[in-house]
């Protein structure tokens, strides 16, 4: 990956001075422009992966940029330009996640040079990673936005879309080893997009669909990473999150979600949840390695680190035969009564 930056400001002096510093790099490409409106051209056809732009905040117009931003498939990072310190107004920046450091209009080259380097740290180190994701989340009846989408590249996990709760249950069925550490639901959602449909062994039970996709995630989830689990790196519930009406994502707070589990564990004709992780060594307690944050982006980032201390100490959970990042692999499709394949089920692969 080569550097490709983009200075947008109006200050030919400024702008050559962090030309001259970033010009050092070897393979850098550099464009500058003077204004907003010049440069979304080359936003677009050029994807630089750094943005160094003057904000001011009397001028709003640099949240454009940011909206712009969260729209390209590549990755990218801003170093905005203030006039002054303002510690409100380098807040409000912060708060933006593709900002790495905050410049001002006197800067040195020295200054630059050390907001570069944080640049590089936070581009470049992706590429050290692993090629391989560190588990997957699943969305069951849920599109993922190109936001979250992002949030997850960037956390270094995948994605299991399933149209339908139904199809969801199959496929987890069929492949024990997903590796899903998180779930997505909607609290509306049916068994499936075809009508009067049924998932066997459910008939005689009235619950929210919800829950039982929940409960059946649940025990896909413990069986593949019971290790993890019983070493306490990972919850021993499924991290979940809801969607109810058209809100954000939010997550199931621990004691509903483990009531939830025990009663429908309760009703079923066979077995016991708590049974269940008794033989396998584990616990059942709501104490959590994870701390549950409303907010999508914070949730999946305690995952990712936690999926890191995973991969250290059980890599043949999270690693694919020879580390390809399951360029090659293709999932088994759940059967179905209608509807193209396609449409019914996708699979998010690593890119590299």
């Amino acid at each position: 990956m080569r550097l490709r930056c983009l200075i947008v400001d109006s200050d030919f002096r400024l702008k050559n001075k962090i030309k001259t510093v970033l010009e050092e790099i070897q393979g850098v490409q550099v464009y500058t422009e003077d204004t907003f409106q010049d440069a979304i051209t080359i936003i677009q056809t050029q994807k630089p992966n750094l943005i160094v732009l003057r904000c001011d905040p009397e001028n709003k117009f640099y949240e454009r940029f940011f909206k712009l931003i969260e729209q390209q498939t590549v990755k990218t990072v801003v170093i905005p330009i203030i006039a002054e310190i303002d510690q409100d107004f380098i807040l409000s920046l912060l708060q933006y996640s593709p900002v790495v450091d905050i410049i001002t209009v006197d800067v040195d080259q020295n200054r630059i040079k050390a907001a570069i380097k944080k640049v590089t740290d936070k581009l470049f180190s992706e590429d050290k990673r692993s090629k391989y994701y560190r588990g997957f989340v699943g969305f069951v009846g849920i599109i993922p936005s190109l936001r979250e989408r992002k949030i997850l590249q960037e956390k270094n996990m995948g994605i299991i879309q399933n149209r339908s709760i139904r199809l969801a249950v199959e496929f987890w069925r069929k492949n024990p080893n997903t590796q899903m550490v998180m779930l997505t639901l909607n609290e509306s959602d049916s068994f499936s997009s075809i009508e009067n449909e049924a998932i066997e062994s459910w008939e005689d039970y009235d619950l929210e669909p919800w829950k039982i996709a929940m409960f059946e995630a649940q025990n896909h989830y413990l069986e593949y990473w019971k290790e993890a689990i019983a070493s306490d790196l990972l919850p021993v519930t499924i991290p979940t999150m809801l969607r109810r009406g058209i809100n954000d994502l939010t997550p199931l707070p621990l004691d509903e979600q483990a009531k939830i589990l025990i009663n429908i564990s309760n009703m079923k004709k066979s077995g016991q949840l708590q049974q269940a992780l008794h033989s396998m060594g584990i616990t059942f307690k709501l104490e959590s390695p994870l701390s549950y944050k409303a907010d999508f982006e914070k949730f999946t980032g305690k995952m990712q680190e936690q999926m890191t201390k995973v991969d250290e100490k059980f890599p043949y959970l999270t690693r694919p035969p020879e580390e390809t990042g399951y360029e090659n692999f293709k999932p088994d499709k759940a059967e179905q009564n209608a509807g193209s394949d396609d449409k019914r089920m996708a699979y998010m692969q690593k890119r590299r």
